[in-house]
């Protein structure tokens, strides 16, 4: 890991002590949120072809499970009120963005966002389950697909076949393809408002820590 004399530093065990759950919770959270910038990261960069095409459906894919992961840990950081010392920060928008998880990450709505995902994230996201894969080909069927598209080779070549069973997959599970629109629509709003609050609740958690070694004897504070 590259380090930088201007950048300040913290002992991992004064901020993020192993023997304290609360703060295990943190990190959970903080450690399923990242993947989703990262991600975000990845797709612009990736040069246009068949291959990568396929590459970024898959990407998406991967962001629902990601996404679910990321709002479970979330959820349960909640239950133990982990994100209480942020209302007071004047944080621009987390009050808002805590309240719009409060409601879509509640695995108790089967209206919330984390609720649909669930079942996109069991099915044909982060798991392949052989019934939704069956029901899938038996509705495409009588389609006429290409055998492959792209290059020659594993890494420029693409398989049609994925990218139709795997969308008609989740379009039975959202239940229609504006269900599925809707859905893949309401993600990225969600993703941010994960990102901005694990960015938050990790800024004010190592903040004593820095503030103390530039001024020794600071008062200590975090989430």
């Amino acid at each position: 890991m590259t380090r930088s004399a201007d950048i300040p530093t913290f002992r991992v065990g004064d901020v993020f002590p192993s023997r304290d759950k609360e703060r295990v919770s943190i990190v959970r959270f903080l450690v399923a949120a990242q993947s989703l910038p990262a991600i975000t990261r990845i797709i612009p960069v990736l040069p246009e072809s068949d291959a990568y095409r396929e590459t970024r459906h898959y990407l998406m894919l991967l962001s629902l499970g990601t996404t679910c992961e990321a709002a479970k840990a979330f959820w349960e950081a909640l239950q133990h009120d982990l994100f209480a010392s942020l209302y007071s920060r004047a944080l621009s928008g987390i009050d808002e963005c805590i309240s719009r998880l409060t409601v879509e990450c509640d695995p108790g709505r089967r209206d919330s966002l984390q609720s649909k995902l669930l079942r996109h994230r069991n099915k044909l996201s982060f798991h392949w389950d052989m019934k939704e894969v069956r029901k899938s080909l038996a509705r495409i069927e009588d389609e006429i697909i290409p055998a492959w598209a792209g290059g020659s080779n594993f890494i420029t070549n693409a398989l049609p076949i994925v990218e139709c069973v795997t969308f008609k997959g989740l379009e039975i599970l959202a239940g229609s393809v504006h269900d599925l629109q809707e859905l893949i629509e309401r993600v990225p709003p969600f993703e941010l408002d994960l990102s901005r609050v694990a960015e938050a609740a990790y800024s004010v958690a190592i903040e004593g820590v820095i503030v103390g070694k530039r001024n020794p004897g600071g008062a200590q504070s975090g989430v």
